[in-house]
């Protein structure tokens, strides 16, 4: 079953606040494929005629929580963290509610903590932006917060929920003594050989675009959600850096996470659950799909055939989920021999085709 993520609100919500382009920018979506071996075929199609750079960054959105959760498990085999770990455990300095004695961490990453994104408000979104404290800072009085009030959810109960990934990045911050984002580019990015990955909107090359009208966003107004959140959604990077984190999923957790490592984090946290460590469980496959509503990343791991797809696009909504899932279809219906990498006036292509002029 397709699950499609998207953080609560997105900086759509916020568009009066947001600059917009004077110029025009290159749009256009990508999609490829990888094995363990490294990237296998890649696609960048750009609208209009525009040339696609490989080396520009999209938006991964909800696909950020597999990266925070696989930074989790990073921690447990390098002793700093551990499975099975209570929310008072996690977090022994802060006035935990008695109803929350039993949560784990596996529960979190799970979506079946009851927690909810009930706090998620446009106004709570705003106050955010505006807040001046740090995203670790934030995360921390987030957390404190959500933690001193029984859960307003159903433990055991499936609901999807950006927080519980938030509260994840801040345990993470109080094992390591760093910041998410710093945690992350040291324990998880680093060692994949990541050094183009970030969080927000990417400054480089596409902008992210809002509205029926496709309006693009300046990333240096409101164009991702709070920095609060980034945990559960605010990772970029360009597709060959993409395919490096996917590859974890293909070749037992090499080179960072050890197998039994791995088949922990994806092994349902109760009994039925369909949902672990950042990915729907559909079979033998994992997927995900993401959004902050001005781009659309969808990813599938088919860890049988040991191969991975994902696509993206920089707009939102249900026509950016259409064009994401056509490309990954695209791609799986393709041959080896029909797949080129390179660059040209819509980047990589299939052969044949010629570059789409409109995406939508």
């Amino acid at each position: 079953m397709r699950r499609r993520q998207f953080l609560a609100v997105g900086a759509a919500a916020l568009l009066p606040r947001v600059a917009r382009a004077e110029t025009p920018r290159p749009n256009g979506r990508f999609a490829f494929s990888c094995t363990p071996a490294g990237l296998a075929g890649l696609v960048l199609e750009g609208e209009d005629g525009a040339v696609l750079d490989p080396t520009w960054a999209w938006h991964l959105g909800s696909n950020t929580k597999a990266m925070t959760a696989a930074l989790y498990a990073r921690l447990v085999d390098r002793g700093r963290c551990r499975w099975g770990a209570t929310l008072p455990q996690l977090f022994p300095a802060l006035g935990v509610h008695p109803a929350w004695a039993g949560t784990t961490v596996e529960q979190l990453m799970g979506h079946v903590a009851g927690l909810t994104d009930a706090p998620v408000t446009p106004a709570w979104l705003m106050e955010r932006h505006t807040d001046r404290s740090s995203p670790r800072a934030q995360r921390q009085a987030l957390v404190a917060a959500l933690l001193a009030a029984p859960p307003a959810g159903t433990p055991g109960a499936y609901v999807y929920g950006n927080l519980n990934f938030v509260v994840v990045g801040a345990a993470i911050e109080a094992a390591t003594g760093l910041s998410w984002e710093e945690a992350i580019a040291a324990e998880l990015f680093a060692p994949l050989g990541i050094r183009d990955a970030g969080v927000g909107a990417p400054r480089r090359g596409l902008w992210g675009r809002a509205g029926p009208t496709l309006i693009p966003i300046d990333p240096a107004g409101f164009a991702d959600n709070p920095a609060v959140l980034a945990p559960a959604g605010g990772v970029h990077m360009p597709p060959a850096s993409y395919a490096r984190f996917l590859q974890l999923f293909l070749d037992g957790g090499r080179p960072l996470l050890r197998s039994e490592t791995l088949a922990w984090l994806l092994a349902p946290p109760i009994a039925g659950a369909r949902y672990a460590g950042g990915w729907a469980l559909e079979g033998g496959t994992l997927t995900h799909d993401g959004s902050n509503t001005l781009w659309y990343v969808s990813a599938q791991i088919d860890r049988a055939a040991r191969r991975a797809y994902a696509a993206g696009i920089n707009r939102g909504g249900a026509e950016g989920a259409r064009i994401a899932h056509e490309g990954i279809a695209r791609l799986k219906n393709a041959t080896s021999s029909q797949l080129k990498l390179g660059s040209g006036a819509a980047g990589a292509h299939f052969d044949g085709e010629k570059p789409q002029r409109s995406l939508g």
